[in-house]
């Protein structure tokens, strides 16, 4: 009787253990996945701000004026993309 009250326990503590882990192991992944795709983000926002500052150098001042609104556009599409997730 001793023995099968032990081994209830003991398979209780398991299963409590075994499901903590795997809610912690699908935070950790969400979590991850948010950074990945907050660096990402922030990779794209450098890209267009470094795109934006050597136009002048390249291209005319009215397709810069363009590029420079249509990224703009993109880096608030951005912001939105991080609120809402």
């Amino acid at each position: 009787m001793k023995n099968a009250i032990a081994l209830g326990a003991l398979l209780g503590i398991i299963s409590l253990s075994s499901s903590y882990g795997e809610s912690t192991t699908k935070k950790m992944k969400q979590e991850a996945q948010e950074a990945s795709r907050d660096a990402g983000r922030g990779v794209n926002k450098a890209g267009r701000n470094i795109e934006d500052s050597t136009c002048g150098l390249i291209h005319g001042k009215m397709e810069c004026a363009a590029k420079k609104g249509v990224n703009s556009v993109k880096n608030g599409a951005d912001k939105v993309k991080d609120a809402v997730e």
